[in-house]
């Protein structure tokens, strides 16, 4: 009896992304950018199921150069990730070398959202990403309004040591008693009256563990990409005036 064959995509396996590899995006490699043959695969497979910085604007970069390659779900979830970074400037850096091509919607949902958290109108956020919802659910990236969350808190933490519990609600999304009662219990807020007091060292944990989030991974090369990420004290510079804009 004759059998029937079935084609599938091979997956790499994780040991094809060695130092090398991660070298070339670093560098953003001139011969992979003029020819980026299988490479590119290589490219687009770490990216359906992972996020680095020089990875991400390797692939933009190929894309920009050969436009006809463009996989426009796997740039909006690029997009995505780079976003759940803030306030690193991922996305920004991201939209600089977007291809031409790539005119989707979901982009100006994202800028829109970008530009409404870094201006911290963080109620006028969950308002547009309500609005946007479908939007949002097409680009299917796991953790992705949770993140944006922590970071607002992470911001109105480092703003206030105070604040009234219907703002914190309305700034956090909390729309139920029972939501409010767990999150006062998983942060340990003390409630008093109308108002919430954090807990004294939530500042500085936030602030390190943003500080922390900016260190890049190690790769093979010290050399140094067109784009490049912050070091840590700048990120507590771009928190800084973030918050200006909260007064």
């Amino acid at each position: 009896m004759a059998t029937t064959a079935t084609t599938s995509t091979t997956e790499l396996p994780r040991s094809s992304f060695d130092a090398a590899f991660f070298e070339k995006c670093e560098i953003a490699d001139p011969d992979v950018l003029a020819t980026p043959g299988a490479f590119l695969t290589m490219l687009e497979q770490y990216l359906q199921t992972n996020y680095k910085f020089d990875v991400a604007t390797m692939l933009l970069k190929v894309y920009s150069f050969h436009p006809e390659l463009l996989k426009r779900e796997l740039v909006l979830k690029v997009l995505a990730n780079a976003l759940m970074r803030i306030p690193q400037p991922d996305f920004s850096c991201c939209l600089g070398i977007l291809p031409r091509k790539m005119t989707d919607k979901s982009v100006s949902v994202l800028q829109y959202l970008y530009d409404l958290l870094e201006t911290a109108k963080f109620e006028e956020f969950w308002r547009a990403a309500a609005i946007d919802a479908e939007e949002l659910k097409r680009i299917a990236v796991p953790d992705f309004l949770p993140a944006l969350r922590k970071y607002i808190y992470g911001v109105i933490t480092l703003t206030y040591k105070r604040i009234e519990k219907d703002r914190l609600s309305a700034m956090l999304h909390i729309t139920t008693p029972e939501e409010f009662l767990e999150a006062s219990k998983i942060h340990s807020w003390v409630v008093t009256g109308d108002h919430v007091v954090f807990p004294r060292d939530t500042a500085a944990k936030i602030l390190a563990e943003m500080n922390q989030a900016s260190v890049t991974q190690p790769t093979a090369s010290t050399s140094t990409s067109k784009i490049n990420k912050p070091e840590p004290d700048m990120v507590q510079q771009i928190t800084s005036q973030i918050l200006l804009s909260l007064h």
